[in-house]
């Protein structure tokens, strides 16, 4: 009988996968053969069923969460061309069950890490723990050469902003940090990445207070030491990027490193840069652009919205050819803006109000003569607002977005308009107003800003909708690197229609520098 297991693989990824069947079989008297396609790996077995059940039974307590493959059945299958496959020499891979007989054994840890000398290894991970108490280790990790500390402070002052936290388990992350069902799967997978993640409020202070990058013991030697420092209570380390000799040394062959974003309805954005131009993005996903109307055998339209920190902003609609659906273009000039305000209706009583409410925001702003200084880019305009409003920069809008605990905001009216040209434009005077008046009114900081961001997330998510229904849209490819904010990425994706077929970037493709 021929069975046959099959997994959804991203981005050509099989050798930890692959890995995992092939040294779980060799204990059984079973025949095997691969099949692989773009995106999927088909793993076939000849044998009787309850030996390839007893297999399946034992690859389960193997084959671990991850981003790059998941399972998607397992049947009796009819084939004709079953040819034995010869077993490749593979890589040892910790899955799941190694991983746990590795805690239970350290002494184990050099069959799986590479130029790694030590001869008293439970004598060395007792040495990192004086060590990272006293703020004082540095271990070559498998993806570099870092300095653990336990407290912020003993790190250097240079590098201390940048300091990305590791903590020593997921009961550990969940208990200090805001964080999603979603996100604790992906950060626990095999791939271990990253995130930008936001401390609860009670643990602000201890945490450094602000997002920070987040990750899981990542190599075989730290998700050991993991269990040393969780018998001693301590719950995470800050670590930078260390020039110092390190007291641990080894290397081992991981899965590429990634920083993620993870959408509520889990979809999984790669926050990486490596493209060098626009083009090269868009040939990237030509296949995902050009699917066809098979009711029609024609090329269907697909949307492509750019929304990027330093790069023009666009809506595209994609079919014969390409062209643009709407106009973005903003003042950013402080006198400007303000200029523009007086000269709608009811601007100056609401520019009187503001300098009532606050005269020094007013002010400050009031008595800019900066000359006209016009952007595409959406990310400059909020930097605006944000002065406007009282904030250093965009930055610090985002940052206390980010503290508010609650899923929708104050409605800031983001609005298109008609031109003289009848061209589409985005109104993006009426955000101000909108924003002042509620800052007039005495809102808090963090749902004002919080606001401005959902509403933006909504005005963007119905977009979509509305230009796809205009245009007989099937698909939106969404990228930028604006969208590695997740509070944005989730508004979008929340209010845009789920009929839609959503094209996300590639690892390295969301923006272009």
């Amino acid at each position: 009988m021929i069975y046959e297991l099959r997994f959804a693989v991203e981005r050509d990824e099989y050798t930890a996968l692959r890995s995992i069947l092939i040294h779980s079989i060799k204990p059984y008297d079973l025949a095997f053969c691969e099949q692989f396609d773009e995106d999927e790996y088909a793993f076939l077995i000849n044998g009787e069923a309850q030996e390839v059940l007893g297999f399946c039974d034992e690859i389960s307590k193997r084959i671990p969460l991850s981003l790059n493959f998941k399972f998607l059945h397992f049947k009796n299958i009819e084939s004709d061309d079953f040819k034995p496959s010869l077993v490749p020499d593979l890589p040892l891979v910790l899955d799941a069950s190694l991983m746990q007989e590795l805690s239970n054994d350290p002494n184990k840890l050099p069959k799986y890490l590479d130029n790694f000398e030590c001869k008293d290894i439970p004598a060395a991970l007792n040495e990192c723990i004086n060590r990272l108490k006293a703020n004082n280790l540095v271990i070559k990790t498998a993806l570099g050469n870092f300095k653990f500390g336990v407290n912020i402070e003993a790190l250097s002052k240079e590098s201390s902003q940048d300091a990305k936290l590791l903590f020593w388990d997921i009961s550990m992350l969940k208990t200090h940090m805001r964080v999603e069902s979603g996100q604790v799967e992906a950060l626990a997978s095999f791939e271990k990445p990253s995130m930008m993640l936001m401390p609860k409020e009670i643990f602000c202070d201890t945490l450094g207070g602000g997002i920070r990058e987040c990750i899981l013991p990542f190599d075989a030697f730290l998700s050991v030491l993991s269990a040393y420092c969780l018998k001693q209570d301590i719950a995470f380390s800050f670590f930078v990027k260390s020039s110092e000799e390190p007291f641990i040394s080894y290397d081992q062959n991981l899965p590429k490193s990634h920083r993620i974003v993870v959408s509520k309805d889990g979809f999984i954005l790669y926050d990486e840069i490596s493209a060098k131009s626009l083009q090269e993005i868009i040939n990237a996903h030509k296949m995902e652009l050009e699917i066809k109307d098979a009711s029609k055998n024609l090329q269907a339209s697909s949307l492509i919205m750019f929304l990027s920190k330093k790069n023009e902003m666009f809506f595209w609609l994609r079919g014969d050819g390409v062209k643009s659906v709407l106009d973005f273009e903003f003042e950013c000039s402080l006198h400007e803006l303000f200029q523009e305000i007086l000269a709608t209706k009811d601007g100056d009583k609401l520019c009187e109000n503001f300098k009532k409410h606050c005269p020094e925001l007013y002010s400050s702003f009031q008595g800019s003569n900066e000359p006209t200084k016009k952007s595409k880019n959406i990310f400059d305009f909020l930097d605006s607002v944000a002065f406007i409003l009282g904030f250093k920069n965009v930055h610090q809008l985002f940052a206390n977005a980010y503290t508010y605990v609650r899923d929708k905001g104050p409605r800031i009216d983001y609005k298109i308009i008609k031109n003289e040209e009848d061209e589409l434009k985005f109104n993006y005077i009426l955000v101000l107003k909108s924003a002042m008046s509620f800052k007039i009114a005495g809102l808090d900081d963090a749902t004002l800003c919080y606001g401005i961001l959902d509403s933006l997330g909504e005005f963007l998510g119905n977009l979509i909708g509305d230009m796809g229904v205009n245009f007989h849209a099937k698909s939106v490819f969404i990228f930028g690197s604006l969208l590695g904010e997740k509070i944005l990425f989730d508004k979008i994706l929340h209010y845009m229609p789920k009929s839609m077929r959503l094209i996300l970037p590639k690892s390295g493709f969301l923006d272009y520098q």
